[in-house]
């Protein structure tokens, strides 16, 4: 936080890491996006693997299905990414290889 003078008091400035957050209160963001031929297995394949899913959570990874992909979220600060990384890549390399694509936020 940073603190800047005027001439009547003094100016705030707070870092967000998304002005959604401010609006919804959220603690959690965008890990990745998988995009592919078959998202309805994928997300099946998936599901299990993320229990959160079936509803909203900011305390433990979430995954979402949509039209046109699957968004993995994570509460901010979950550390170990480059777990994550490498368990979805292998398990949908094992299972989808050559049908799916990965971004990481």
């Amino acid at each position: 936080m940073k603190e800047l003078k005027t001439q009547t008091g003094a100016l705030l400035r707070i870092n967000i890491q998304s002005f959604s957050d401010v609006i919804t209160n959220s603690s959690s963001e965008i890990f990745c996006t998988i995009g592919g031929t078959d998202l309805d297995a994928i997300y099946e394949l998936l599901k299990p693997l993320f229990p959160a899913g079936y509803g909203y959570s900011d305390m433990e990874p979430t995954l979402y299905k949509e039209d046109d992909s699957i968004a993995l979220w994570l509460p901010y600060g979950d550390a170990p990414t480059e777990f994550y990384k490498a368990g979805l890549e292998a398990i949908l390399d094992k299972y989808f290889k050559d049908n799916y694509t990965i971004e990481y936020e």
